[in-house]
């Protein structure tokens, strides 16, 4: 999943470290936006990144919003 930082982290739980996922709590989210804004400043547009394991069949259709939850963030571009 790739987009706007705001709407990506409403659907992340967790953030992905060089330890490996952690929970994304309220000082995690500020240091997050921090980032984005930094970037922002530099005149860069600022997208996220994020996924999590796909336990679906494969089958039918997915419904987004059943896709779109408990991401793991991986980043920001």
């Amino acid at each position: 999943m790739k987009g706007a930082v705001e709407r990506i982290i409403e659907s992340c739980t967790q953030i992905e470290t060089e330890n490996g996922p952690v929970a994304i709590d309220k000082e995690m989210e500020e240091e997050i936006h921090a980032n984005v804004e930094a970037l922002a400043e530099q005149g860069l547009r600022v997208l996220a990144l994020a996924h999590r394991p796909w336990t679906g069949s494969g089958s039918g259709e997915a419904v987004r919003e059943e896709v779109e939850k408990d991401m793991i963030l991986q980043g920001l571009v």
